[in-house]
This record gives C-alpha cells, structure tokens and sequence, in this order.
C-alpha cells in the first residue's frame, strides 16, 4: 500500500469518510502474489488458490478478447510497471 492523498470533501461527505482520510493505493491480490516470487517479468507464473484457482503469468501486451474471455481467461494491469497479468482460472 502506497498513500496517494487524503479524501476530498465531496469523497468524505459521500461516504461518511472522516475528514482526511488516507487514500492508498493497492493492487488484485494476483499481482501481489506475482510480486512475492519475483513475478516482475515475463515467464514467472503463480498459481495461486481461494475463492477460484488461477495461474497468472507477467506478460507485456494486453490480452483482452471475449473469445479468451470466454474459456476463462483474462487480463489485468500487473502491480509492477509496464507489465500485465494473463490469468487462467478455474471456479472451485
């Protein structure tokens, strides 16, 4: 977690936040994980286990299709800069 600011008061009024409230930044559990076996390049997957299975794999070009969608494929931002993650996963 990274502080990125404090709530605005329009943020603070909305939701019933304390005036100045810290804003961090964080990340998809995924990444995080990536990051913990030095997943910051390509080629270093996780598998990782919980409310689904998945296996995420650092890549450096967005795959995004409804075709991948749909066999349970995804792509997300990674945690670490210039990067993705391409995640399989599987409902338990």
């Amino acid at each position: 977690m990274h502080p990125v600011g404090t709530s605005t008061d329009r943020a603070t009024i909305d939701l019933d936040l304390a005036p100045g409230t810290v804003i961090e930044s964080g990340s998809h559990d995924l990444s995080c994980a990536s990051l913990g076996i030095d997943g910051m390049r390509e080629g270093i997957a996780s598998d990782g286990t919980g409310s689904v299975e998945a296996i995420a794999l650092p890549i450096k070009v967005l795959l995004a299709t409804p075709e991948l969608q749909a066999l349970g494929f995804c792509s997300e931002c990674h945690l670490y800069p210039d990067l993705y993650l391409a995640v399989g996963f599987h409902l338990n």
